[in-house]
């Protein structure tokens, strides 16, 4: 390991999603190590909220814009040296889901080529189409991590 990567690991983050796009409901933000030194900041802008999943359980879920402090079991420099016999690595993760308060309107579905339907009666082939538009709000985001997203590792974008 490099001593300047060893550094820059005992610094504490400041975490935010910053490319919100307007077609994604949920985000999980990619850290180097998900090792979150304490006090550590958080960013939660207009718009979005996040649940806070810290040692593999969902923690928080922060929906009101605001910057948050966060309190971790890893302490700089120290966590690192009574870890060294798991290769300088704490057990104690954090992730980051991000999500859109907002409603996402005008979502839109269909068919993308006609189904083909032999009609029963007169034994005429038939080419079945549907298409639509729908909105989508996330009313409670931990009930739909926990039991759409993380259970079967579906994550968007």
């Amino acid at each position: 390991m490099d001593i300047r990567n060893l550094f820059r690991h005992q610094l504490r983050s400041v975490i935010e999603w910053k490319e919100q796009s307007t077609d994604i409901l949920f985000h999980r933000l990619e850290t180097s190590t998900d090792e979150i030194k304490n006090s550590s900041k958080l960013i939660v802008a207009p718009g979005q909220g996040c649940l806070l999943v810290y040692d593999g359980k969902v923690k928080a879920t922060l929906t009101e814009p605001d910057t948050y402090e966060l309190k971790t079991a890893n302490h700089p420099f120290i966590t690192t040296l009574l870890n060294l016999a798991q290769n300088m690595e704490s057990e104690h993760k954090m992730r980051f889901y991000f999500f859109r308060t907002a409603e996402l309107v005008n979502v839109l579905w269909g068919t993308a080529t006609p189904v083909k339907y032999m009609e029963p009666n007169y034994n005429i082939p038939v080419a079945l189409g549907a298409c639509g538009n729908f909105s989508v709000k996330i009313d409670d985001a931990a009930i739909m991590f926990s039991t759409l997203l993380y259970s079967k590792r579906l994550y968007c974008k």
